[in-house]
C-alpha cells in the first residue's frame, strides 16, 4: 500500500483555493481511494452553502482532479513518459542476448537450476530472452518498484530470464572449474546428455590469484613499509608489534580480494588465516573466503602456497574473539 499527495486548486465565484490536498491511497497499483483534507472539505461546503458553486460542479471538478492522464493509475502516469526509453533499452538487451548465445560449435552449455547440460538436452528447457510485459501497467509497477530507473527495469528483466535456465560459455565453465575444482563441477553435469567439460590448462591465468600480479619488487615493498603507519590500525585483534605488518597488508591490497580482485563494499574483506600456523594469509572477499575452505581447485592451492603474507614477507597472528577477550581480561 502506498499514498501520494496532490495539490488541489479551485476558483468558485472569485473565491480561490490554493492549498487543498488530495491524497491517493493505492494497493499494488490498483484499487485507488481518494481522500480530501478536512480544511478543503470545509471550504468547499462553505462555497456550496453560499451559492458560489453547485454540488454537481464540485463533483465534476473532483472527478477531473482524480482522473489519471494514462486512464489507469499513478504508476502508469509516472512511467508513461519513459515507456519508449524502456522499450528501446529492452530491444538493445534482446540484441545483446542474441549475440551472447553460444552453441554447440562454440562449446556452449546450458545451466538449469545449477545443473549443467549440453545445448539441445531434452532434460532442460530452452533459454528465453528477457521479455517485456505486454502492457504499460505491468511495466509501470516494475518501474515504480525499482526506483523509477529504466536501466534497472531492463536489468531486472534480464535477471529474471536467466534465473532458471541460461546459456553458459566455455570460459564460464572453466571459471567454475578454477574456483570449485573439476570434481565439484562434474557432479553438477546432467546424467542424460553427459556434457564433456572443457580442460583447464594448469598454466591458465584462471588458476593464478590476482595478488600474484600486484607490484612486489624490492623497491615497491620498501616504499610500502615506509608508508604503512601502525597508528592507522586501532584493532584489538592485531598485536601491537604486528600493526605495521598488517598496515602493509591492508595498504598493498587496497580493499581488493587477494584471489578474485573484487572490492566488496557491503561486507568488506575478511581475514583469511592458516588454521595450522594461526597466521593471517591475506584479505579475501566473503565469497572467496567461503569457497577456499571447500574447494579442491589449484586456484586456492596456489593462493595458499604463495599468499599475500608470504609475498610481503610478514607474519601477523590471527586472534579469534575468545583470544581477544582473554587478552583484555588478563
Amino acid at each position: 500500500m502506498r499514498s501520494s499527495d496532490f495539490r488541489l486548486e479551485a476558483d468558485f465565484n472569485g473565491h480561490q483555493l490554493d492549498d487543498g490536498v488530495l491524497t491517493c491511497v493505492s494497493r499494488n497499483g490498483t484499487e485507488d481511494r481518494w481522500f480530501i483534507d478536512l480544511p478543503t472539505v470545509m471550504w468547499i461546503l462553505d462555497r456550496v452553502a453560499a451559492g458560489d458553486v453547485d454540488a454537481r460542479m464540485v463533483q465534476n471538478r473532483l472527478r477531473d482532479a482524480t482522473r489519471w492522464s494514462s486512464e489507469c493509475c499513478e504508476a502508469c502516469d509516472l512511467a508513461a513518459p519513459h515507456y519508449k526509453e524502456i522499450r528501446r533499452r529492452h530491444a538493445d538487451a534482446i540484441a545483446r542476448w542474441n549475440r551472447e548465445q553460444p552453441n554447440d560449435a562454440d562449446g556452449g552449455f546450458l545451466v538449469n537450476n545449477g545443473k549443467i547440460h549440453r545445448h539441445g538436452c531434452r532434460r532442460s528447457p530452452i533459454p528465453r530472452p528477457p521479455r517485456l510485459p505486454d502492457n504499460l501497467h505491468d511495466v509501470a509497477l516494475l518501474y515504480d518498484a525499482l526506483g523509477r530507473d529504466p536501466g534497472r527495469v531492463v536489468a531486472e528483466l534480464v535477471h529474471r530470464a536467466s534465473r532458471k535456465v541460461r546459456s553458459a560459455s566455455k570460459i564460464e565453465l572453466l571459471t567454475m572449474i578454477s574456483r570449485d575444482g573439476r570434481e565439484r563441477v562434474e557432479a553438477k553435469t546432467c546424467r542424460v546428455c553427459k556434457p564433456v567439460l572443457p580442460d583447464l590448462d594448469p598454466s591458465s591465468e584462471l588458476l593464478r590469484p590476482i595478488c600474484w600480479t600486484w607490484p612486489a619488487d624490492t623497491a615497491s615493498l620498501t616504499q610500502l613499509q615506509r608508508t604503512a603507519s601502525p597508528l592507522s590500525i586501532i584493532d584489538p585483534a592485531i598485536l601491537p608489534d604486528q600493526r605495521v605488518s598488517f598496515a602493509m597488508l591492508e595498504k598493498w591490497q587496497s580493499g581488493r580480494c587477494a584471489i578474485c580482485g573484487d572490492s566488496p563494499t557491503r561486507r568488506g574483506l575478511v581475514r583469511d588465516h592458516d588454521h595450522r600456523t594461526g597466521l593471517i594469509r591475506g584479505l579475501l572477499c566473503y565469497s572467496c573466503n567461503t569457497t577456499e575452505g571447500r574447494s579442491t581447485s589449484a586456484l586456492f592451492a596456489n593462493y595458499r602456497d604463495r599468499s599475500p603474507a608470504q609475498i610481503l614477507a610478514i607474519e601477523v597472528v590471527y586472534l579469534p574473539l575468545d583470544a581477544i577477550s582473554a587478552i583484555r581480561t588478563a
